[in-house]
């Protein structure tokens, strides 16, 4: 929602702009010297890894904290959508609705007032009220205080809240009716600019819909961060990349699809050098190494050789000596510009792996139903398949995935696994049995059928390799279970909501690796990204039946 915050910009301005942004905790520096602008009419995409500092740069923006160093400009007022509900539990919707409007109803009273003293005889008085006037009007027209009650009932149905009655605390509402209220606050006001962090958390394709269109037609600047990649591939006019690996913020302008050629581009480079670089350093270690032997004077010497050579040898040995100290040189030159390595492609299923599994079926579900969750289903799932369940929320999707794991109860039905398989499977939400445990002890308690190392797969940061799994992230618990995944090397793949709590590169990687994949694949999603470039099958589930009261 719109804020008065304790820490303003250093300028108002019709643009959102900083300029050479630092900001740390302590000694963990999260950003040094980073510059952008968004202009009216601009909708900037904010991704980055998790940690990356996406939330603190929107906080930096809106003055919620302090920066370090740089300036901000940025329009007044301007509507801030966090992570964090402001609400108190006992708040009504209809005195949220009312607080949010009250600015606008200000800017109204001032019209009217400015417009009565118009009319004043005294020339002084009636000056001084055209220019409060002109001032109100503008605003007036910026904030559209003549549809302020339509639009605020419009926002409340378009992200599925116009049925649930405005007496109602915040305190009876469900965890994603308080997120879509909050994002309903920003979008009533109507601000100058806006800053969204994760605004289609807890949304439904049309309440997404909404928001999409509402944006495209929002006049002022907008910087989002977001890990749906739907949304951003429907919204953004650019993309604001916090990558490390960059030195710092990189700005791509186009939609989400250039962003997407521009970063395998990268990538694609970003190996060639690496190779070439390592191609480089073998070559000058063999040369190092074979200098002495490959110089003339190491031959073995004929009669006439053997006078000259006394009078050569000092020559041939300063030879070698320049030689080797050349290349030494060179070698620690290249050591010290050493390419860090790309992070190699995900893989689930290896070609070894797949030549030992026949045709046929590998897990079938016969009349599986649970109570109120799940309607009677038959699935049969063959060597090879890719399956999506799809549905919408409640239909049943993790339900039915649990239960063909294994995982989860079932109240009536026959489900069956081809004898010898190993079933691998990510549930939703990752249960810590002990969060003490590091993700290094987690990963060695894992059959590993690759026989590889989690800090080779490159999921997990070596610094939080032995730290405590309940210190980390949602994501980057996700990251330990998806390393456990690949490393069990399982002949089936039960995924649900897989892309969740993950960063947009680390997604984008999984999806490669699970499309191009020759095993056996059960994915539930919600991604309408995933969702639209699926080429398997697709099984989808009914809404639930309505439960009595």
């Amino acid at each position: 929602m719109p804020t008065s915050t304790p820490f303003p910009p250093d300028a108002i301005s019709t643009d959102i702009s900083f300029s050479e942004l630092s900001k740390s905790y302590g000694p963990v520096e999260v950003f040094s010297k980073i510059s952008a602008t968004a202009g009216p009419g601009h909708r900037l995409g904010l991704v980055g890894e998790n940690g990356a500092g996406k939330s603190t740069l929107l906080r930096m923006i809106v003055g919620t904290i302090d920066r370090d160093g740089g300036t901000v400009r940025r329009p007044s007022p301007i509507g801030y959508l966090e992570q964090e509900l402001p609400f108190s539990e006992d708040t009504t919707i209809q005195q949220i609705v009312e607080d949010t409007l009250s600015p606008i109803r200000e800017i109204e009273a001032e019209l009217t007032e400015a417009a009565t003293e118009l009319g004043s005889p005294d020339p002084q008085v009636a000056a001084a009220a055209q220019d409060k006037y002109d001032a109100a009007l503008l605003a007036a027209e910026r904030s559209d205080i003549w549809n302020a009650d339509s639009r605020a009932s419009e926002v409340l149905a378009g992200l599925s809240l116009g049925s649930v009655d405005r007496s109602r605390a915040v305190g009876t509402l469900s965890g994603g009716e308080k997120v879509r209220l909050e994002l309903a606050t920003v979008l009533i006001a109507r601000p100058a600019a806006m800053a969204l962090d994760e605004p289609t958390n807890h949304l439904d394709d049309a309440a997404v819909d909404y928001l999409i269109d509402y944006l495209r037609h929002f006049a002022g600047p907008v910087i989002v961060a977001s890990h749906d990649r739907f949304f951003l591939s429907q919204v953004c006019t650019g993309i604001i990349d916090l990558d490390p690996s960059m030195h710092g913020l990189t700005l791509y302008g186009g939609d989400y699809e250039h962003y997407l050629k521009q970063k395998r581009s990268e990538l694609a480079r970003w190996r060639q050098r690496y190779q070439e670089q390592q191609d480089e350093i073998d070559a000058t270690e063999y040369a190092i190494e074979n200098t002495n032997r490959n110089i003339g004077h190491n031959r073995a010497k004929r009669d006439n050789d053997k006078f000259v050579h006394h009078f050569k040898g000092s020559r041939v040995q300063n030879q070698v000596g320049r030689r080797v100290r050349a290349s030494k040189e060179k070698l620690d030159d290249l050591l010290l510009h050493e390419i860090p390595r790309p992070p190699d492609e995900l893989t689930f299923f290896s070609d070894e792996l797949a030549s030992t599994i026949k045709p046929g079926p590998m897990i079938s579900a016969v009349g599986v139903s649970v109570e109120g969750r799940l309607p009677r289903t038959d699935v049969t799932v063959s060597a090879g398949d890719h399956l999506l369940i799809t549905g919408p929320n409640g239909a049943g999707k993790s339900t039915l995935l649990a239960a063909l794991a294994k995982r989860g109860p079932t109240d009536s039905g026959i489900i069956t696994w081809r004898k010898g398989i190993r079933v691998g499977y990510l549930p939703q939400d990752i249960v810590l049995s002990d969060p003490t445990l590091t993700p290094q002890q987690i990963f060695n308690t894992i059959p590993n059928e690759l026989d590889v190392s989690l800090g080779d797969l490159g999921l997990i940061a070596s610094k939080d390799l032995n730290r405590p799994i309940g210190e980390l992230s949602v994501g980057q618990r996700r990251r330990v279970a998806l390393g456990c995944l690949i490393a069990l090397a399982p002949h089936v793949l039960l995924l649900d909501e897989p892309t969740n709590h993950l960063s947009l590169g680390l997604t984008e990687a999984l999806e490669r690796a699970l499309m191009a994949s020759r095993g056996t694949i059960i994915i539930a999603s919600h991604d309408r990204w995933l969702r639209r470039h699926w080429d398997g099958d697709e099984l989808t589930l009914g809404a639930p039946a309505p439960h009595p009261r």
